[in-house]
């Protein structure tokens, strides 16, 4: 898998490079670049399928090179990789197609976790997963309060879990589950209370009393159906049709079975908006 460096500091493309070397899953063949526009040239010649990038930098930010990969419908993943804070300025890069916005000083494992979502896409042996920027938009196109989707820790099973929402996704022409979405308590409560126009006091009220309302389940179930359109077949240009939800308030032997995948048949996502608390997805293919 071909990955492209891009930073204006030699030190931070021998960082980059150097944990690159220790991630497991895939070996890359890597090159380098100093800013946006002579990572341009790289890209024209060489076409790598992920591209790692500073966001400050002479010639062409990493801003601007992600808004000009985008504009040609490049099939490259973009990440960006800075000392950039601004939290207004990161949703605008994630709004813009970057799949992460991972903050200058990291670790290797802080890196390691931010790529593996970049690689399921691209060898997932015909898994649908969607793909995290355009899951963002069709989402955030879905409810009238804007959601953030990020890279997550994977989902722990345990009776904290519980209860969960499921969601399945089919194959319309074979009608068979392609892949599954598994929404603990708070991300269930934040897109059904949204997609319901929920009152932020009703959606904490859920939380803290952990249930959730037939109102905001109706909501979730909406919003999950808006989302299939963000789940495209492989080889084809067919996206999955949304089946049913599911609340799981007991068996936890049902999900321990849903979550024993492989890593490259599953997403694992962090859900937020606005001050509500955090919650998780993990997006399984089936």
């Amino acid at each position: 898998m071909k990955l492209l460096i891009v930073d204006d500091s030699k030190a931070m493309q021998a960082i980059v490079r150097r944990g690159l070397t220790k991630f497991e899953h895939v070996t890359f063949s890597i090159k380098k670049a100093s800013n946006g526009k002579d990572a341009l040239a790289v890209i024209d010649e060489w076409h790598p399928d992920i591209i790692l990038s500073d966001w400050h930098m002479p010639h062409m930010s990493g801003l601007e090179l992600l808004a000009v990969i985008r504009k040609r419908e490049l099939p490259i993943k973009v990440g960006l990789v800075t000392t950039e804070r601004n939290e207004g300025r990161i949703k605008k890069a994630i709004k813009l197609g970057a799949e992460f916005v991972l903050a200058k000083p990291f670790d290797d494992e802080s890196l390691h976790k931010a790529i593996i979502p970049l690689i399921k896409v691209k060898a997932n042996n015909g898994f649908v997963l969607p793909k995290l920027n355009r899951l963002q938009q069709t989402l955030n196109r879905s409810l009238s309060v804007e959601v953030t989707l990020t890279s997550g820790a994977p989902q722990q099973v345990s009776s904290e879990l519980l209860p969960c929402i499921v969601g399945l996704f089919e194959d319309g022409l074979t009608n068979k589950i392609r892949s599954i979405a598994v929404l603990n308590l708070q991300a269930a409560c934040i897109l059904g209370g949204i997609k319901s126009e929920l009152a932020k006091g009703e959606i904490d009220k859920m939380l803290a009393e952990k249930r959730i309302s037939k109102e905001a389940l109706e909501g979730g179930k909406k919003a999950l159906s808006d989302c299939a359109a963000a789940f495209t077949i492989p080889g084809s240009k067919r996206n999955l049709t949304f089946k049913n939800m599911i609340l799981l308030a007991d068996d936890l032997q049902k999900v321990e079975a849903l979550f024993n995948k492989p890593d490259e048949q599953r997403l694992d996502l962090s859900c937020q908006s606005a001050d509500l608390q955090s919650g998780s997805i993990t997006i399984i293919a089936s």
